[in-house]
This record gives structure tokens, C-alpha cells and sequence, in this order.
């Protein structure tokens, strides 16, 4: 999609250990992890170069394990990601409604319907 952010959201269990991996994480770089918001459960981590945000519940109120399921699998360089899906993105934006969000929703279903009426033509 069209559409460029500055920042890197990574959906991640909320567990003791992947706490300590994301602080670690932040070190490593000469940055600490963060909670920008109270009311949000996340951290942040902020360079020069690029904003993480580590995600452990989305607005969409999905749970981790039924996003990944959905989710796509990506190259990136010589590393395989999973990427959630643009209907969880797009689930995930409408719930938040924040302006940013809502800004990017007319692109994001308009993407999503000609993907899935690409889809049905090739069936």
C-alpha cells in the first residue's frame, strides 16, 4: 500500500522474558524501552533512524496467537517475518480512531477490496 510510516510495530506476547529481550533489545542500541502512554500497553524504543514500537494488546482487542495465525510470511533480506494481515491492520485502526489511523483507513480498505477482488477473478 502507498502508505509510509516512520515507525516499526512489533506485535509481541506480554511475557516476563520478552520484556527483559526488549530492554535488552533497546541497550544494545544506547536507547531504553519506554511506556509512551499510560493507558497503552506497549514500549517504545526511539533512535536517530527509526521509531519500535512493541505492541502487547491491540485495539482491536485480537489476541496474539489469532493474528499470527493470519498472518503472512515476508522476506526481508536473508530474514522471514510474519506480517499481520492488512484485515487485522485494518481492525486493529478502526479500533484505535486516532487520527492518524483514520487518515490511512480509505486507502487500507480500498487496497483490501481490490486484493480481494483480485483474489475471486483468479479463482
Amino acid at each position: 500500500m502507498p502508505v509510509t510510516t516512520e515507525d516499526c510495530e512489533l506485535f509481541v506476547r506480554d511475557t516476563p522474558r520478552n520484556q527483559q529481550k526488549i530492554h535488552a533489545f533497546a541497550e544494545r542500541f544506547g536507547e531504553r524501552a519506554w511506556q509512551p502512554h499510560e493507558l497503552t500497553k506497549m514500549l517504545r524504543m526511539t533512535t536517530a533512524k527509526l521509531v519500535v514500537d512493541f505492541v502487547f494488546v491491540l485495539s482491536s482487542r485480537k489476541t496474539f496467537e489469532s493474528v499470527r495465525s493470519r498472518a503472512a510470511r515476508v522476506k526481508v533480506g536473508n530474514q522471514t517475518i510474519k506480517v499481520a494481515s492488512l484485515e487485522d491492520i485494518v481492525a486493529a485502526k478502526e479500533a484505535a480512531g486516532r487520527p492518524k489511523d483514520l487518515a490511512v483507513l480509505p486507502m487500507l480498505r480500498n487496497t483490501l477490496r481490490t486484493r480481494r477482488a483480485m483474489e475471486k477473478e483468479s479463482t
